[in-house]
């Protein structure tokens, strides 16, 4: 993450930014956009980049870090909601 870079909460229905919400991270502008999205009950809040800011890189040592093996072939990322231990281990149900 670059300094300096600000995050805010894009409202899906108005198709325009929420005032008054900056936040110098993406893991908090998504806790500021499940607030909000619980206060109104249903998903309509999504924390994005404000425009003029670069997006962040990641490199791909970064992802391979998440990849696991699966049992029956192909591979399981940790957050796809494949099961990892129990009985639909590496199966898509």
């Amino acid at each position: 993450m670059a300094e300096g870079d600000k995050y805010g909460l894009w409202d899906t229905k108005l198709q325009s930014w929420v005032r008054n919400r900056e936040y110098d991270s993406l893991k908090g502008a998504s806790r500021g956009s499940d607030r909000m999205d619980n206060a109104y009950g249903g998903v309509r809040y999504v924390p994005k980049l404000i425009p003029g800011q670069t997006p962040q890189k990641t490199s791909s040592a970064d992802m391979e870090q998440d990849v696991v093996t699966a049992k029956r072939g192909g591979y399981v990322r940790s957050a796809d909601g494949i099961a990892q231990r129990g009985k639909t281990r590496g199966r898509l149900v």
